[in-house]
């Protein structure tokens, strides 16, 4: 075989160069050809599932019957059709909503039910609907409004203590209204399912009257269940029964008076000095409206006769303006009575605030 000369090698070699170069050339315009043939199957089904609205959210309300779902925007939409089944039946379209919606809420349910809800894009061409999704409309009860307490401070500002009994729920919204405004809510507590649970709202002006009551809410991934509430709620006592005579007698005769010293201002009793054993006190005061009872209660300092601490020594009916307690007390005790207002309504009781005034006997 004739050997090749170098320039015949330099010929070959260029020509084997060449045809790797279309060979790799031809490689790579199939890859491209591969990945261009999955693309459009890639992207069709991305844009398949855009078309569809997604219904990705469910609040129910027990006190008002009604289920809001809120859905993704569809592909295209000129407006969106619901369809509704109750479990076990069939599926109705209830309402068209223009394309600018994405929520609606549904009134036309009861509770204890399961319903299914589909969304569908009406558009010119294909519509498409989407997946079924279910949510129960639970009856969840009101929270029992049980007592109010408005009272004074140690930094003498005021407040109101709210208690009330729960169900099975541990969250819960406290509502209010101030005088006559409508309710909103002011927080979200955590309670004790089953028990007595209590909330204290601070922020309290004496001129008005307040109203209260609470919803449970229930939450999870993709739902939030709100509760039935009292709407009536349990109502603020805004005024302050007040003290305006006391008479005190020495029962062991001892010595008696008349001449009581009172200050509004202080509310302060005194009188002589006196050695008394059993000695009876005569309250009167002033009312305010429409109370079911008043409380007496009385504290003093530490001493023989009186424990340290506010005791309820006596309850009147609403329409009394007048107390008559007869308490054992030694030389140099002191004490201190308060009357407060009582109102109960279909089982809430509201208390007043108080205005403790002292009593000395020297």
């Amino acid at each position: 075989m004739k050997s090749l000369n170098s320039r015949e090698r330099d010929i070959m070699g260029k020509k084997d160069m060449f045809q790797n170069k279309k060979i790799k050339i031809f490689a790579i315009i199939i890859a491209f050809s591969c990945v261009a043939c999955m693309m459009p199957n890639t992207l069709s089904a991305k844009a398949a599932s855009s078309r569809y609205p997604n219904i990705y959210y469910f609040t129910t309300n027990a006190a008002n019957h009604s289920i809001n779902l809120k859905w993704k925007k569809g592909y295209n939409p000129s407006s969106y059709y619901i369809w509704r089944k109750v479990s076990g039946g069939k599926y109705y379209k209830i309402k068209t909503l223009s394309k600018k919606y994405h929520s609606y809420t549904d009134t036309k349910v009861k509770a204890g039910y399961r319903y299914y809800y589909k969304v569908e894009v009406n558009r010119k061409g294909t519509n498409y609907r989407s997946k079924a999704y279910g949510i129960t409309l639970t009856n969840i009860s009101a929270p029992k409004l049980k007592t109010l307490e408005t009272y004074t401070m140690t930094n003498g500002k005021l407040a109101n203590k709210l208690s009330f009994t729960a169900g099975t729920d541990k969250t819960y919204m406290i509502y209010r209204k101030v005088s006559n405004g409508s309710y909103k809510c002011i927080k979200t507590i955590n309670g004790k399912a089953k028990k007595l649970n209590s909330f204290i709202d601070y922020s309290i002006n004496k001129n008005n009257t307040y109203t209260y009551t609470v919803k449970a809410k229930r939450t999870g991934k993709y739902y939030t269940q709100y509760g039935k509430y009292d709407a009536s709620g349990i109502v603020s006592i805004k005024d302050v029964p007040r003290i305006s005579n006391v008479k005190v007698t020495d029962l062991n005769n001892d010595a008696s008076t008349d001449n009581i010293v009172y200050t509004d201002e202080t509310q302060e009793i005194s009188g002589p000095s006196y050695t008394f054993d059993q000695v009876k006190y005569e309250i009167y005061f002033k009312g305010i409206p429409n109370m079911t009872a008043y409380s007496l209660s009385q504290f003093c300092k530490p001493n023989p006769s009186c424990s340290g601490y506010w005791n309820g020594i006596d309850k009147v009916s609403g329409k009394n303006t007048y107390f008559d307690y007869i308490v054992n007390t030694v030389n140099g005790g002191q004490t201190q009575f308060k009357v407060q207002g009582i109102k109960t309504v279909s089982g809430k009781t509201s208390y007043s605030n108080t205005v403790p005034y002292e009593a000395d006997l020297y």
